[in-house]
């Protein structure tokens, strides 16, 4: 099999097992391509399919059509380098890897309804914008996979009605990551469970970890004007848990950040539906969720210990916490009410939470 070398531009046949056509390139089934990793491969003006399992494309991949190009297949193509320089942008036809770098030049790569993920040494870089970012609103995510602590952004956006940017940048100030990743899209619409009737935001994202815990994330969140509904005076980003809205902080020149230790879905809720920690008596942040007991403590308020009660007032059971800033409890207990006594080093605050 030839070895590719130099620059290429992919309109003639230049490797056994690769069919080119005037309307696309297609690998077969049976058909292994093998790019040396200084290569340069420019396709213009037709689609990769890619249906070969076998293949992970090294070298550059630029994509630099005059008219929307696909990258699709019966597989999933694993690229070392990816760059888009298509003001037509992208479609993804089936899940995308990136190992080294994603370069956005030029367009919009519209993920669809599969995963964009860019493995644990790669990053993402260009001068994003609605027409320079990643369109991530259909059922697909884009995922970043992650090892440690750190600072990482996701130019995301979406297509609904014209190009909206609407970025997200997480950075994790601590936690404990085992073959971590985060995934993330987003929605052009007002969550179905917000409560506001007025002041809010017509867009919501939907974020998602694996292999952390542990952790605390400074979230930040951008959305564009034609998104507020009312007074963005009135809006507080908020992440949904619990079936209640913990507050992330005030909206303001559209964006708003807030810090967290669970990810889960964010938008912008009319500020009187949303939970905000009391500053008063700065009391740690405890609720209950799928089995866990989750304390979040960013305050000089030391936790004891934890009484738990159940609905006739039987002591179940007393939990130590180590304070560390954000700890978690495993309890799952028979389904019901019960009462958490949170002992502190300043008073006790109680809280109800309810295992189904």
């Amino acid at each position: 099999m030839k070895k590719l070398k130099n620059i290429l531009i992919l309109m003639l046949t230049f490797v056994t097992g690769i069919c080119l056509a005037q309307t696309g390139i297609t690998i077969n089934a049976d058909a292994k391509l093998s790019i040396s990793g200084d290569a340069i491969i420019k396709i213009a003006d037709c689609d990769f399919t890619n249906n070969s399992f076998e293949n992970q494309f090294g070298g550059t991949f630029i994509f630099t059509g005059t008219s929307n190009q696909q990258i699709g297949g019966t597989s999933e193509s694993e690229f070392s380098i990816l760059e888009i320089d298509n003001s037509n942008g992208v479609s993804l036809g089936n899940n995308v890897i990136i190992n080294n770098e994603l370069i956005l030049s030029q367009g919009v790569v519209n993920i669809q309804d599969n995963d964009l993920t860019l493995s644990e040494n790669s990053d993402v870089s260009g001068t994003f914008s609605s027409g320079n970012m990643i369109s991530a609103d259909g059922l697909g995510y884009f995922i970043r996979e992650i090892s440690t602590a750190g600072t990482y952004f996701f130019p995301i956006g979406d297509l609904t009605s014209g190009a909206d940017y609407s970025p997200v940048e997480l950075d994790f100030t601590s936690g404990t990551f085992n073959n971590a990743s985060v995934s993330v899209n987003l929605s052009n619409n007002k969550h179905p469970d917000n409560p506001s009737t007025t002041d809010y935001l017509n867009r919501y994202w939907i974020l998602s970890s694996s292999g952390i815990s542990g952790f605390s994330c400074d979230m930040t969140f951008e959305y564009v004007s034609g998104d507020i509904v009312g007074n963005e005076a009135n809006i507080r980003g908020a992440i949904r848990k619990n079936e209640g809205w913990k507050n992330l902080g005030q909206a303001s020149s559209n964006q708003f950040s807030g810090i967290y230790w669970a990810l889960g879905e964010v938008t912008g809720v009319n500020s009187e539906y949303v939970e905000i920690k009391d500053l008063n008596n700065n009391n740690p942040e405890v609720f209950y969720y799928n089995g866990t007991i989750f304390i979040n403590n960013l305050s000089d308020v030391k936790i004891k210990n934890i009484e738990i009660y159940n609905a006739i007032g039987q002591l179940v059971s007393v939990e130590s916490v180590k304070n560390e800033g954000h700890d978690e409890i495993s309890f799952s207990n028979t389904k019901g009410y019960y009462l958490l006594k949170i002992n502190t080093n300043k008073s006790y605050f109680v809280k109800q939470i309810l295992v189904n």
